[in-house]
């Protein structure tokens, strides 16, 4: 009898975990004021909303502001290194950072980021690193470099995308090639505008265009044409205007965050790729009724798995949005939510700059309600394996105690979590 209640017990806990999604996330503070990193002291960061990036090794990039030995002031740096800022000197010059500087990193953990050269002159720079890769001046593909625009993009072999101005048009270029200009022809039209960009690592170009001859924003391909315009039709939703471009996948998925339309005309939010819906308004995670799509970041990675910041409705409080309760979600799970608390301290927002890598880890940065600031990597806590749950069936019948339903890492309102 006792055999064949452990043999239930073990099955029916199999079934129900082979089952399920992916599990909770563990939230671990990766850096904050105090923290040491190179020999610079991280004293704090802007109120801008820069970006993260994390790769696949679980290093994260980001802004913050240090003091050290070359001085003080905005750095670009990881949890594992300084690379660059501070009064630091790379590849012969001091880089310094404006009004909302950008970066972007590779697996290879290649850091791109654009920079004026010297503090207190003009010219800026492009750097993956320390190296300089790119000035204003150069001549890349025949064309002259008069200004460096952002945000830079990087794949894990190395291209960097990055859009300039030259004398004759503003284009898109490699470190060695122009890619696109305004006023060519292309997919039949004429590139009026191009705005944001990506590349996956088999160097597949996508970017957000607009041509003299469409009333309306587009996303295309250099190698496919235009693949999403406004006022086509995904799944009985009609795409009203692009909010947001979060990337392209190695099967050349694009990800966007749309404003769209229903079959009854009702106005709703959604994210989609070229032919797919990945979530709607309205739709549920976690248990929660998602009432807003929020901020103009959405990622895809990989392996099918997508991560976006949603809201609910919270009358009365003060978070990113004003009387909404912002929530990060990931791989269908909760990753965190404003009003948790992390490391002992109440979180007043969540910024709108996350990214998430192939192995669905997610990385952010968080205001607490004293106004402090930290950056933020959540990891996916894995399923148990068939011979760990068969190990907890053999102990759950020796002790003879009664099963209780396991704590969550994954925080709710005021719900601690551990560092």
């Amino acid at each position: 009898m006792k055999s064949l209640s452990f043999l239930a017990v073990v099955a029916a806990v199999f079934v129900f975990h082979s089952s399920a999604s992916a599990g909770p996330f563990h939230l671990q503070i990766v850096a904050e004021a105090g923290d040491v990193i190179d020999g610079r002291t991280i004293t704090g960061f802007s109120s801008e909303v820069l970006n993260v990036a994390i790769n696949n090794d679980r290093e994260v990039a980001f802004f913050a502001n240090v003091a050290g030995p070359q001085g003080s002031g905005s750095g670009v740096m990881t949890q594992r290194r300084f690379i660059a800022g501070a009064g630091k000197v790379v590849d012969g010059h001091v880089p310094s950072f404006g009004d909302e500087p950008d970066l972007v990193m590779n697996n290879l953990g290649e850091v791109a980021y654009r920079a004026n050269l010297d503090a207190g002159q003009s010219g800026r720079g492009l750097y993956v690193n320390e190296t300089l890769l790119v000035r204003d001046g150069d001549v890349i593909d025949g064309h002259t470099i008069l200004t460096l625009g952002k945000p830079p993009r990087i794949n894990d072999a190395g291209t960097v995308l990055f859009v300039a101005q030259t004398p004759e048009f503003d284009g898109l270029f490699s470190q060695s090639t122009l890619l696109i200009r305004e006023g060519q022809s292309f997919d039949g039209l004429t590139l009026h505008s191009r705005g944001d960009m990506h590349i996956n690592t088999a160097g597949e170009v996508a970017f957000r265009a607009e041509f003299d001859e469409f009333q309306g924003g587009t996303i295309a391909t250099l190698g496919d044409g235009i693949v999403l315009r406004e006022g086509d039709v995904i799944a009985g939703l009609t795409v009203e205007r692009i909010r947001g471009f979060g990337g392209i996948t190695n099967d050349g998925d694009i990800v966007t965050r749309i404003a769209g339309s229903g079959i009854d005309g009702e106005p709703i939010a959604f994210i989609a790729t070229q032919d797919r819906i990945l979530f709607r308004q309205g739709d549920i995670v976690a248990g929660i009724e998602v009432s807003y799509i929020t901020g103009a970041n959405v990622v895809l990675n990989d392996n099918g798995e997508f991560a976006f910041l949603g809201a609910i409705d919270a009358p009365g409080e003060n978070g990113y949005f004003r009387d909404k309760r912002g929530i990060l979600f990931a791989s269908g799970q909760l990753v965190v939510s404003e009003q948790d608390v992390l490391d002992g301290k109440i979180i007043r927002f969540v910024y709108p700059n996350f990214d998430m890598n192939d192995r669905g880890d997610v990385a952010f940065r968080v205001v607490f309600e004293d106004f402090s600031q930290a950056v933020v990597v959540a990891t996916p806590i894995p399923e148990p394996s068939s011979a760990a749950l068969a190990a907890l069936g053999v102990l759950f019948l020796l002790a003879s105690r009664d099963m209780q339903r396991p704590g969550r890492d994954c925080p709710t309102r005021n719900e601690e979590v551990v560092r």
